[in-house]
């Protein structure tokens, strides 16, 4: 009996080590695509209401705002989307928005809406 306990607490501290990893992951690509980042302007070709298979009024009265931006050196494509903040956006389709990239990888971003 005492062994399980053991093992169920080592289970439990494994998890929330690696819970407590990933989200110092996160917090550290944030922050290194603040510094480092690339500022780009991409231009808003889609916003929908209510996407996604979620109940949650939140989603329902937030846009999911979509942008795209070509790489003038590969000519590369890229798609950005993102949830605003605000419920009703103050960017319509063809606007202009800026948004930080990672130079490496550029689809690890942040629109900056």
């Amino acid at each position: 009996m005492g062994r399980s306990i053991f093992t169920d607490l080592l289970v439990i501290a494994t998890l929330f080590g690696l819970f407590i990893a990933v989200l110092s992951y996160v917090g550290w690509e944030f922050n290194r695509i603040h510094r480092h980042g690339r500022r780009i302007i991409g231009i808003i070709t889609e916003i929908s209401y209510g996407t996604g298979n979620s109940d949650s009024q939140f989603s329902h009265d937030h846009p999911y705002v979509t942008a795209s931006w070509t790489d003038p050196n590969t000519g590369h494509n890229y798609t950005f989307s993102q949830m605003a903040t605000e419920n009703k956006p103050f960017y319509k389709i063809g606007n202009l928005v800026p948004i930080l990239i990672d130079p490496k990888h550029p689809n690890f971003y942040e629109m900056q809406i």
